[in-house]
């Protein structure tokens, strides 16, 4: 814990220190835009401490791979499994 996120901590049971609170940044800002754009000041937004993406640098590799693979890759190997 640090000085930052002692508080919003406290309100955490502690069976679900572990969990992770949100894993879709990208959501939580889209709402927090959301919300600015209603009129709500910076210091009012629903979620705070929102990490940012980076900025999309082109890469595909990895969604092209899976399409690949889904489509290539045999559904069953020779002993039928």
């Amino acid at each position: 814990m640090t000085l930052e996120n002692t508080v919003e901590r406290k309100k955490i049971p502690a069976a679900y220190e572990s969990v992770i609170s949100f894993f879709n940044h990208a959501e939580l800002d889209y709402v927090n835009k959301i919300a600015n754009q209603a009129g709500i000041i910076e210091a009012n937004l629903p979620f705070k401490n929102v990490e940012a993406l980076p900025p999309d640098n082109g890469e595909h590799f990895f969604s092209e791979y899976l399409t690949c693979m889904t489509e290539t890759r045999p559904q069953y190997d020779v002993n039928c499994r």
